[in-house]
């Protein structure tokens, strides 16, 4: 559905995110992120309804992909201490895909944490966002000391060769 976007898509889509079955739901949270569409209010009202951690992880991929107004404000409720780190890694991915300025900050807080997994997203998400990831590199290397920040900096330095590459050719 969320590649055949129409008129009827979001509704049916946000019929779909409120159904008993759980799978369904999970499905129809992450295709809201890919069909730009849907009403703010709506999503974050889903989201706050939900409760399986599935479904919220994709809900909280949405609201990022999406760009949802107050969606990092949403975001930043999700990573706080205690809470687990699987969805506090979600929130901090969907950061990265948020347009919103105060993505960066939160982002920054992030790499904070004592868990490698968030330190390693946020590091990602900040030069996906096109931010130079020089100031970054001591986090980073604190970071490669884990096997999972190992993997996440590996795409991290894929994407910071990528970046200077291309500003290099527009320079030339």
């Amino acid at each position: 559905l969320s590649r055949m976007p129409s008129h009827t898509t979001t509704p049916l889509l946000t019929r779909l995110a409120t159904s008993e079955d759980k799978a369904l739901r999970e499905q129809a949270a992450w295709a809201i992120g890919s069909y730009g569409q849907q009403n703010p209010r709506e999503l974050l009202g889903l989201f706050k309804a939900e409760k399986e951690p599935f479904v919220r992880l994709h809900l909280l991929g949405s609201i990022g992909r999406l760009g949802v107004p107050g969606g990092i404000a949403m975001l930043r409720k999700f990573s706080i201490a205690g809470d687990p780190v699987m969805l506090k890694t979600a929130a901090i991915k969907a950061a990265g895909k948020a347009p919103e300025a105060e993505a960066r900050a939160f982002l920054e807080e992030a790499l904070k944490s004592k868990e490698p997994e968030e330190i390693a997203e946020a590091l990602q998400s900040l030069v996906g966002l096109g931010i130079a990831g020089e100031p970054y590199l001591d986090v980073a290397r604190q970071a490669a000391a884990s096997r999972h920040g190992r993997l996440m900096l590996v795409g991290l330095l894929a994407l910071a060769i990528w970046r200077l590459t291309r500003k290099q050719h527009r320079q030339a």
